[in-house]
């Protein structure tokens, strides 16, 4: 079973409270034109754990998918953490549950074609990236809160 790497974890609550990522849902990073012309990226969480890891030296193979809008793809990946981002964080899977303070089961950061949408933070239920990263304080640094 991999180990989750802890400073890297820290990297990405950290970036999830920034500010600096516009929250995005249905997949990991997705580009809006304004209405002044200008192309800006959102991000679910998983885009900015993915965006986190390719700042931080993981080699990844970003591309776009053109879709309406378009879609950025991680190492061919649009909804779900890549294994070579999976890898760096060590998760246990690309899709990481995550605890909450008020539920006795963990949610899932994204949601999958057999969860209930019920179990979807970024999208369903509309956590906001600091909420987010709260839940990912539970689930790796109890002992902090």
């Amino acid at each position: 079973m991999t180990k989750p790497n802890l400073p890297r974890i820290r990297l990405l609550i950290d970036a999830l409270r920034s500010g600096n990522f516009k929250q995005g849902t249905g997949s990991l990073e997705s580009w809006e034109i304004n209405e002044d012309g200008r192309v800006n990226p959102r991000n679910c969480c998983l885009g900015v754990a993915c965006r986190v890891a390719l700042q931080n030296g993981l080699d990844l193979d970003v591309s776009i998918w053109s879709a309406t809008p378009e879609i950025t793809m991680f190492d061919g990946e649009v909804g779900y953490l890549p294994s070579s981002v999976v890898d760096w964080y060590g998760f246990s899977n690309m899709n990481p549950a995550l605890k909450t303070p008020d539920l006795e089961f963990s949610l899932m950061c994204a949601s999958t074609l057999n969860d209930s949408q019920q179990k979807n933070f970024n999208d369903s239920r509309q956590k906001n990236f600091d909420e987010i990263a709260h839940y990912f304080e539970l689930t790796y640094f109890p002992e902090s809160l």
